[in-house]
């Protein structure tokens, strides 16, 4: 007997019942293979292991219920057949009517046409049921003969736990058209094995109704994609517990790539060894900080010092005996105003509480100044006690500015309107560099050495208490600035950071050591580094970028994200395009 096999695919009516006959589960399910006719599908997986399970496979075969199956088919056989003739004899009147057209209207005709037709196609469909169930009845008789015989065996194939063929052969045959599965990336074929020895199934011989089962390679991988503005710029399929490549980082323009993260916002560590599952890494840019540089030569008046308030630049000159006080609307182009009864060396200016306040740093010629449109000013004269002004600050409601000399009854002043000043309890003989507000404390501070600030720190300008701040006592202290968040030290090769204006740690190395005068700008996370020497760094958060500007740089202003530089006669203007 040559092998029969049932392959789990849609099959036709004809084809599924003559391969279908060969099981014994076929053999009590004929209703599945009646419905087989219609076209549907003959065998799912389900159905072939419930097959296995019934025991189709087992080593004998019930000839009783091959008789009843044969005796079902023929009765079924005799009903198609009466249904056959009744639709012949049906088909055979209404052509007789058919051809009596003197009888018939159009309409009566058009309709017996129609009927004739339809019974044309139904006499069709039943010859051809007919001719399947003598072809299955005969296929039936046949292995009734078979298994009455004692010489049938059924080779039954498993693929991952899946039957995906079924043979029946002779007793004794060698297996043919057995199907090898192809390799895929998660599955290696490695033969076919019998009760879990390997057998060579090319030369086969089957003596009893055997199952092979499919020795398998299993390979599971993971997908690994990483994504750049939501478009897949990498995708990895890596197999589980192996290495991942980490891909090449993606380059944007005027931006600086931060790192992979899975929600485009918090930064991870991307795995790269012993993958175990798949991820979507997103990348993560910041916009990188730049800046422009717009030079304007030949300036014949501007000021030493200047700030900026309510649209307007107002600035005053340090030179010894100047009256000289200075507006400009774009901080380039400066109009002056001569004050030849306050001629000083005027040193500092600044704008709060919607008015400019400037100061002397004079022995004798100690006077302030006030304005509220940057142009008109007013005056006045402090004490003998009360002089040499170096900085001046605003906060809590409150001006207050620091000395530096050491001659001096009072160190510091404040007021609350910028024209009434009364002094606070700084120490004197000190020589106080600056002072500042910030996060509602005012500080001010003198050089105990190079390598050292003493620190006094007041809440409301009259009462001031000391800490010393010391930077590596190799690093000269060049500058002090403050921005909204933190305090930082320039010295000579490092910037230092403090964010409560007690402790500073070292914050950033320069480039180079410098052994000149130097002047730090600060911008939310970038800075620029000015030298005397024209010799100068900008940092925009991820690294410095060096440039150059004539000598002489003593003064710069920074309003929002533009920064004024004085050289001589020369103003530049360096425009910060931050993120």
């Amino acid at each position: 007997m040559s092998a029969k096999k049932i392959v789990i695919i849609v099959l036709s009516s004809a084809l599924a019942l003559l391969l279908g006959f060969c099981t014994f589960w076929v053999i009590n399910n004929y209703d599945a293979i009646e419905h087989a006719m219609s076209g549907s599908a003959l065998y799912t997986n389900a159905d072939l292991e419930k097959a296995y399970e019934d025991g189709y496979n087992s080593a004998g075969y019930d000839v009783q219920d091959l008789n009843d199956q044969i005796a079902d088919l023929r009765n079924k056989l005799e009903t198609k057949t009466a249904e056959f003739n009744q639709a012949k004899a049906n088909y055979n009147e209404y052509l007789k009517k058919y051809n009596d057209l003197a009888t018939l209207s159009e309409e009566e005709k058009a309709e017996l046409n129609a009927t004739i037709n339809a019974l044309n196609d139904e006499i069709a469909d039943l010859e051809n049921d007919i001719a399947n169930l003598n072809t299955t009845l005969d296929s039936y008789i046949e292995f009734k003969e078979q298994v009455e015989a004692e010489n049938i065996a059924v080779a039954t194939f498993e693929y991952d736990s899946a039957v995906i063929l079924v043979q029946s052969y002779e007793k004794g045959a060698k297996l043919e058209n057995v199907v090898i599965p192809e390799d895929t990336d998660e599955i290696t074929f490695n033969g076919w094995t019998v009760n879990g020895q390997a057998v060579d199934i090319s030369d086969y011989t089957i003596n009893e109704s055997t199952t092979f089962v499919a020795d398998l390679s299993f390979h599971y991988y993971c997908t690994i994609n990483f994504y750049v503005d939501n478009v897949l710029y990498n995708s990895q399929r890596v197999l589980v517990g192996s290495t991942l490549s980490l891909p090449e980082n993606p380059a944007k323009d005027n931006y600086n790539f931060l790192g992979w993260s899975f929600d485009e916002l918090n930064i991870v560590e991307v795995d790269l060894d012993n993958i175990s599952e798949s991820k979507d890494y997103y990348a993560v840019f910041s916009l990188l900080n730049n800046f422009t540089l717009t030079t304007y030569e030949d300036i014949k008046s501007y000021p030493s010092v200047y700030t900026c308030g309510n649209g307007v630049y107002a600035g005053i000159s340090d030179s010894s005996s100047s009256g000289t006080f200075y507006y400009s609307s774009d901080g380039v182009n400066w109009s002056q105003k001569k004050y030849s009864d306050y001629e000083s060396k005027w040193s500092c200016i600044v704008f709060a509480n919607n008015m400019f306040v400037a100061l002397t740093d004079h022995y004798t010629n100690n006077y302030y100044a006030y304005s509220f449109d940057g142009i008109n000013w007013s005056f006045g004269k402090f004490s003998q006690s009360v002089s040499q002004f170096t900085s001046i600050s605003y906060g809590n409601n409150l001006f207050v500015a620091v000395s530096n000399s050491i001659t001096n009854s009072y160190q510091c002043i404040y007021s609350s309107d910028g024209i009434n000043w009364f002094v606070g309890n700084l120490p004197i003989e000190k020589n106080f560099e600056k002072v500042f507000y910030f996060k509602n404390v005012f500080y001010a501070f003198h050089r105990l050495d190079s390598f050292s600030y003493c620190f006094y720190s007041s809440s409301d300008g009259k009462t001031w208490t000391s800490s010393i701040v010391t930077v590596d006592e190799n690093d000269y202290i060049r500058d002090l600035v403050v921005s909204e968040d933190c305090i930082y030290i320039l010295t000579s090769e490092k910037i230092y950071r403090s964010c409560d204006g007690l402790n500073f740690q070292e914050f950033l190395v320069l480039p180079e050591k410098f052994d000149t005068t130097m002047l730090l700008c600060v911008y939310n996370d970038c800075f620029f580094v000015f030298s005397y020497r024209g010799n100068c760094y900008f940092y925009d958060g991820f690294e410095f970028v060096s440039f150059s500007l004539p000598d002489g740089i003593n003064f710069y202003l920074r309003n929002d994200n533009v920064v004024f530089v004085n050289t001589y006669r020369k103003i530049h203007l360096l425009t910060l395009l931050v993120a």
